[in-house]
């Protein structure tokens, strides 16, 4: 039988992971989140997932060098049509964007500049109709997984 002290320790040890946990993965798909900016993500956030919202575009100053545990970012099955260039610049640990079934129709050089970390890149269904700009993945030297599977534009 534990005694009092003991059961205290546990108890905040339960609390503690509990948190940890929770701030490690921020999940905040599916909740119809149209702008980034008014989010307050966590700095400690490792995996960030807002997939199946409404968010249109991806703006600077979301992502700051606060968020230096965060490598993987889900951002699928949204309605982003744009990405600001540089809008990753300040979180250039990130390893994994998922950023499929969206309204994409351009990449631009500088839309992914900072991610040197990069390792995969999912771009599929999107409809990338119009153009990708030569260089854009140029400085991602670790990337090993890059999709770009076109959907038809309606």
């Amino acid at each position: 039988m534990l005694s009092q002290s003991q059961f205290c320790q546990v108890v905040v040890s339960l609390i503690l992971l509990a948190f940890i946990s929770k701030t490690l993965s921020y999940d905040r798909s599916g909740l119809g989140i149209t702008d980034l900016l008014s989010e307050n993500i966590p700095t400690s956030t490792v995996n960030l997932d807002y997939h199946d919202n409404d968010i249109s575009y991806l703006p600077t100053g979301v992502f700051t060098s606060n968020h230096s545990n965060l490598l993987t970012m889900q951002f699928n099955a949204n309605n982003i049509s744009d990405i600001a260039d540089f809008c990753f610049v300040e979180v250039e640990q990130v390893t994994n964007i998922y950023l499929g079934w969206n309204r994409l129709e351009v990449i631009r050089l500088n839309m992914f500049a900072g991610l040197f970390e990069l390792k995969s890149l999912f771009l599929h269904n999107n409809p990338l109709v119009y153009s990708i700009e030569a260089g854009s993945f140029d400085h991602m030297l670790h990337l090993k997984s890059l999709r770009l599977t076109v959907s038809q534009s309606t």
